[in-house]
């Protein structure tokens, strides 16, 4: 199991928050985002966010490193009803009404604040022109 921060600029600050758990990179990036995406309340058919991870483990080889991602959250046509536990005294449905997306777009191992802030920043502006 590996342990991620979560990093994401907002007004031109870099704000790290959050501890995800994963046994890739990818799995804890998937969770970060539904966290983040999910704070962030509007009335748009979709969100779009670049955020970043740090792996934060204990001890390994990938110490330090940030992966930067791109993320986009749709809100589903039909909402998607799924029944947990069925047949059994606790079923419960789950009714998920977006979708989540998240795409690795770099890898580094930068330290410098500024750069990683105008790194993502610059793909958030790459990613949204590619949408439009």
């Amino acid at each position: 199991m590996r342990y991620f921060k979560l990093i994401y600029v907002d007004n031109n600050h870099l704000y790290e928050c959050g501890r995800y758990s994963g046994k890739t990179h990818t799995q804890a990036a998937f969770k970060a985002f539904s966290r983040l995406a999910g704070k962030i309340r509007d009335d748009n058919d979709y969100k779009t966010f670049v955020f970043c991870m740090r792996d934060c483990t204990s001890e390994g080889e990938y110490v330090g490193t940030k992966y930067i991602y791109h993320g986009i959250r749709k809100k589903l046509k039909e909402p998607k009803h799924i029944v947990i536990h069925k047949g059994l005294p606790d079923e419960k449905t789950i009714i998920y009404e977006h979708e989540n997306d998240v795409k690795l777009i770099k890898q580094t191992l930068c330290d410098n604040n500024q750069q990683l802030i105008d790194d993502m920043e610059r793909i958030k502006c790459e990613c949204d022109q590619m949408i439009e």
